[in-house]
């Protein structure tokens, strides 16, 4: 009788594959099997009353060729959520970025799961204007929307000196991470199990000012997008509607209206240029802002843009590599506490979420080799009650965990 590996899942195989950007053909040779067996173990077919899975000498080479821990092949499934997750762009290019991106955000929420059980989170508090029809948006709504979220949070009309901070501390879970593609600027997702808001946003964007707003555009999602169903925000055409609307968003959200424009004394680009340092948000979105509050005609709008180019401010603004980039600080603060605090361990940690180690200090936002074993002691204080060890972890039973209040400040 055929040996296969018992709680092997299928699902967790092709997720993998895919992670790794290899076909089911390149994959079977990397191992040594047939690309049938590949597609078989990927579909969980059923060789007679037993499931078709790799017998474990097998999982081995295919856990060392992907360079996942075997554990993950053994893991259920993660429950996906139903709302949309919006993207910037939907192009065929971005298909196999957009993919990765998805797992990664799944074992981001996973993440997040785990961290659950031992840190009392801040709650969510944005704000939702229930809107279920986009079409009926017009730019003043989405204006007022913008000014509506400012006082929702009592900013005023001053400059927003840190957005992902202001996030975090209002129960959004922001992660940096590579997205793999130029027009994966950020995904973000209101998640319909417990109601969190998460965001991704791209590392490989080495300015402060187009981070900031991609995070603002995001938010504007997860307030005026977040009843419109997957079918709505995956359609090419309205797909474009609602990524101009949080675009305005964004530019309201950070530029207010009436604060901004007192400060523009010239709206020249030695004039944006001037402005940049306090409201760090990129001179061409203040070209667009002051063209959608109808300060500038759109051939003068046009004329900027034109040299704006030559100034080769396309690829690298002034100040983009003088202004701070704001990093998410929740999750890696969180986790770092709880190791320091002896309340789990780095094994703990690798034991419930068994993906690479370097994709969780990549999504954690943890120092390069935090999770290594060799780098545990580095992190892990002497136990002064060694007994107390055992009740302290209580990993399988949220209700038996030690919960830490996380500080509101971040």
């Amino acid at each position: 009788m055929r040996q296969g590996m018992p709680g092997f899942n299928g699902k967790r195989l092709k997720e993998a594959r895919d992670m790794r950007g290899l076909t089911s053909t390149s994959l079977a040779e990397m191992v040594g099997i047939s690309k049938q067996a590949i597609s078989r173990y990927e579909k969980g077919e059923v060789d007679g009353k037993t499931p078709f899975t790799p017998r474990p000498e097998t999982l081995d080479r295919i856990s060392s060729v992907l360079n996942f821990p075997k554990a993950f092949f053994l893991q259920a499934s993660y429950i996906h959520n139903n709302t949309p997750i919006h993207y910037r762009s939907l192009s065929t290019a971005t298909k196999g970025a957009r993919q990765r991106a998805e797992s990664k955000f799944t074992w981001f929420q996973e993440i997040a799961d785990l961290l659950k059980q031992y840190v009392d989170l801040p709650a969510p508090n944005l704000p939702s204007f229930d809107v279920t029809d986009h079409t009926k948006l017009s730019a003043q709504d989405i204006e007022d929307f913008a000014a509506a979220t400012r006082r929702h949070w009592n900013l005023g009309d001053r400059p927003i000196s840190n957005v992902v901070t202001l996030l975090e501390n209002n129960g959004v879970m922001v992660s940096r991470i590579d997205l793999e593609a130029d027009t994966l600027d950020a995904l973000s997702q209101y998640a319909d199990y417990d109601s969190i808001p998460y965001v991704f946003l791209s590392s490989s964007k080495q300015s402060a000012a187009r981070s900031k707003f991609d995070l603002s555009h995001e938010l504007a999602h997860l307030c005026l997008h977040n009843l419109l169903s997957k079918g709505v925000c995956q359609n090419q055409k309205t797909h474009s509607e609602i990524e101009k609307q949080a675009h305005r968003f964004a530019s309201a959200f950070l530029l207010p209206a009436q604060s901004f424009t007192k400060d523009l004394i010239s709206p020249t680009l030695d004039g944006f240029w001037a402005l940049k340092d306090k409201w760090q948000v990129s001179i061409k979105a203040m070209i667009v802002r002051c063209r959608d509050l109808e300060i500038i005609e759109d051939d003068y709008a046009r004329t900027l843009f034109i040299n704006y180019n030559r100034r080769g401010w396309a690829k690298r603004e002034p100040l983009d590599d003088k202004l701070p980039i704001e990093q998410p600080k929740l999750l890696r603060r969180s986790f770092e506490l709880l190791v320091k605090e002896n309340i789990i361990t780095v094994d703990d940690i690798t034991t419930q979420l068994p993906y690479p180690e370097s994709a969780l200090e990549e999504i954690i936002g943890l120092p390069k080799g935090f999770l290594s074993p060799r780098n545990n002691v580095e992190y892990l204080p002497t136990l002064k009650r060694p007994q107390a060890r055992e009740a302290l972890i209580a990993k399988d039973s949220a209700k038996d965990s030690k919960i830490i209040q996380f500080p509101t400040k971040i």
